[in-house]
């Protein structure tokens, strides 16, 4: 019995230490993005956290609007224009959004809550470097922001990609894939 134990407590440790490397993918590399320094009105503001806003320019969001194919069409054309569609209704919803709030910019301004998966499109013109970052109590924009993110869920359940200013504080963060 004792020879059984033993053997049952090696099986234990060869698996945890296979196992340690085995869906823990590497993060993806840290990606510097230069960020907007103006913003053309009319634009939206989005309270990203409690001191940072990300502000789009709203002819932006119609570009992306306009860019939505429309009507049906084969699948393959279909597959094609998926995200083009996506943004374009997402940035429908957002130009949709009614509020009397404005920021210093002039933008109209809406918590994050009111988003909801349009900020998803937030997290996309970040990354492409289509929108204005502040911080309260700073004179200008931010210059650049830092993303980082997980490959994606094929050897663990969600990942997640993180935007931090470049001193390193998180102000916003979006769940990229969950199975």
């Amino acid at each position: 019995m004792p020879a059984q134990a033993l053997l049952f407590g090696y099986a234990l440790a060869a698996l945890a230490t296979a196992g340690a490397n085995v869906g823990t993918p590497a993060p993806a590399e840290p990606q510097r993005v230069d960020t907007q320094q103006t913003i053309t009105l009319p634009c939206l503001s989005v309270r990203v956290s409690n001191s940072v806003s990300v502000a789009v320019s709203e002819p932006l969001l119609q570009r992306y609007v306009a860019a939505r194919p429309t009507g049906p069409g084969p699948r393959e054309a279909y597959d094609q224009d998926r995200m083009a569609r996506i943004w374009g209704d997402r940035a429908e919803a957002l130009l949709r959004l009614d509020t009397d709030a404005t920021d210093r910019h002039g933008c109209r301004s809406l918590p994050r809550e009111h988003i909801a998966d349009a900020q998803y499109l937030l997290g996309h013109v970040l990354q492409a470097g289509q929108a204005m970052v502040t911080v309260d109590g700073r004179g200008r924009p931010e210059a650049a922001i830092i993303i980082t993110g997980e490959n994606g869920c094929e050897t663990r359940p969600m990942a997640i990609q993180s935007y931090r200013l470049e001193n390193g504080t998180p102000f916003f963060h979006l769940v990229t894939c969950v199975v």
